[in-house]
């Protein structure tokens, strides 16, 4: 429901429910929420400036900002992720300009969702859009999470799902020039982390060109790379926090690789050549940033370690394609097949294992 009073009150409510049925294994926290408020906010107009008017947000909202590597809605999964609190924005032609601050809300199947009082999550976002085809954005984000870690998990080095104060600074542009498209993004983490000062670092570079031949083939290239660390017990911790991220789009379809602790050389290859048909190909080709730190998958969470780094970098490569058949403006099939060919790291950490995936998937929209 979507209910506006000309330009000074809108209301927005959006319901979900998420079911997953027949699993073999234990359902995920983004796999289930039954009958539940995904979105319910006011939007209130505060004034005007050349035209242009700004709001207020109050209220459960999802959030959605430059290229979704640090907040996303995480529209893959079976639910979507969502915050509440305050928001206030004020967009133009050129300019937009949005403040917030906000908690994440927790997925709890069975009952209403609550937010989660032990995390806030405040940030500033502007994007300047004056140049023709070309977004520049620059944003400081800060994350203060009191959530316990403990202390075998502080003894091995796992200390990013909680007890920190994480401040992000970073700047995006992304372009097209004539058949070029291209994109760079690079970000800076301070603060303290289990006691320890934080100092990490990424950056997300890519390059695309549009062929001018039959069936719209577009190609490109992209590095992304997010730093690690060497020795989770000398006082600084260097692992780069994701936050809020859509990595399911940028880091591999199967969802191991998160954006911590990586080098990414990548490589992705689409067709378009009828309104009803879209091709996506890509390669990826995955090295640990740092070989004494974790591999974290696409939630940020730690998957396999070798602690003294005996067990190699490159974690693997994968192969990821999707095919789409827009059969109607209601009806979409998506096909996709991911294969990931396991490296010396992963061998030697779990030998025999070389995950793929399958899956079909329709959509219809009413």
């Amino acid at each position: 429901a979507d209910l506006w009073y000309r330009n000074q009150f809108r209301l927005f409510a959006e319901m979900i429910d998420a079911r997953a049925f027949g699993l073999d294994l234990p359902a995920q926290p983004i796999d289930r929420n039954h009958t539940d408020i995904l979105n319910l906010f006011a939007d209130i107009k505060l004034g005007d400036r050349e035209g242009e008017t700004a709001y207020l947000r109050v209220g459960r909202q999802e959030l959605l900002y430059g290229s979704q590597r640090l907040i996303s809605t995480l529209d893959w999964a079976n639910t979507r992720r969502t915050f509440q609190g305050v928001k206030a924005f004020w967009h133009t032609p050129a300019f937009n300009l949005d403040t917030f601050w906000v908690r994440p809300m927790r997925t709890e199947p069975h009952q209403f969702d609550n937010w989660d009082k032990d995390r806030n999550f405040v940030g500033l976002w502007g994007s300047y859009k004056g140049i023709q085809d070309q977004t520049i954005d620059l944003y400081y984000l800060s994350l203060i999470d009191n959530r316990s870690v403990s202390a075998a998990n502080i003894q091995q080095g796992n200390t990013l799902q909680g007890n920190s104060v994480l401040h992000t600074i970073g700047t995006r542009w992304i372009g097209n020039l004539q058949r070029l498209a291209y994109e760079l993004e690079g970000m800076y983490q301070f603060g303290n982390r289990s006691g320890q000062d934080i100092s990490a670092f990424a950056i997300a570079s890519g390059v695309g060109y549009h062929l001018p031949l039959p069936m719209n083939p577009q190609f490109w290239l992209r590095y992304d790379f997010a730093s690690g660390d060497n020795n989770p017990r000398n006082g600084q911790s260097n692992t780069f926090n994701q936050l809020f991220p859509f990595g399911h789009y940028y880091m591999g379809y199967m969802d191991r690789i998160g954006r911590q602790n990586i080098h990414d050389f990548n490589a992705q290859f689409t067709m378009h050549p009828q309104p009803w048909f879209t091709f996506i190909g890509q390669y990826h080709r995955f090295y640990l940033a740092n070989k004494r730190d974790y591999l974290y998958n696409a939630a940020g969470a730690p998957t396999l370690r070798d602690i003294n780094g005996q067990s190699g970098s490159h974690i693997g490569d994968e192969m990821d394609f999707r095919v789409n058949f827009h059969l109607s403006r209601h009806h979409d099939l998506l096909l996709g097949y991911s294969k990931l060919f396991t490296g010396n790291f992963v061998k030697n950490q779990r030998p025999g294992v070389s995950p793929e995936l399958f899956y079909v998937q329709y959509n219809f929209r009413f």
